[in-house]
């Protein structure tokens, strides 16, 4: 009786090895496998791509909508000179003596007729500006 449960006990430890060898063979070859597809895919898409492609944001775009455009009603040269326009990088209040990034909270508070935009924030410190201490970014 006690030799039978002996033996019952070992066969089952020696199943249980198994089952341990079984799984972690198993493991590592979903492992190796997981990896050689990652290989295939990354250069799958290095085939497939064409280049980088630079969004900006709508912003910025009559800056470089126009460039190599030097008549004065271009955006880049009304920036440069501080006038109103619709886009531009920095905007500060006519009557205002802050300047802040078109993301900024406070540019939600002028009116759209008292903008005034800016290429650089040379241009806007220019004018006498100083950059919102409480806009992140600047």
């Amino acid at each position: 009786m006690i030799t039978d449960s002996h033996l019952k006990i070992k066969l089952l430890f020696q199943e249980q090895k198994r089952l341990v060898i079984i799984l972690c063979l198993g493991i590592i070859f979903m492992s190796l496998a997981s990896f050689c597809l990652g290989i295939l895919m990354g250069i799958q898409i290095e085939k497939d791509t064409q280049g980088i492609t630079v969004e900006y944001p709508p912003y910025l775009e009559p800056i470089s909508a126009k460039i190599g455009d030097t008549s004065p009603n271009t955006a880049s040269s009304q920036l440069s000179t501080g006038s109103t326009v619709n886009q531009g990088i920095y905007v500060a209040s006519k009557s205002g003596t802050r300047y802040y990034l078109p993301t900024c909270s406070g540019v939600s508070r002028i009116k759209e007729e008292n903008k005034i935009w800016f290429q650089t924030k040379e241009q806007a410190e220019a004018r006498g500006l100083l950059p919102a201490a409480n806009c992140p970014g600047l």
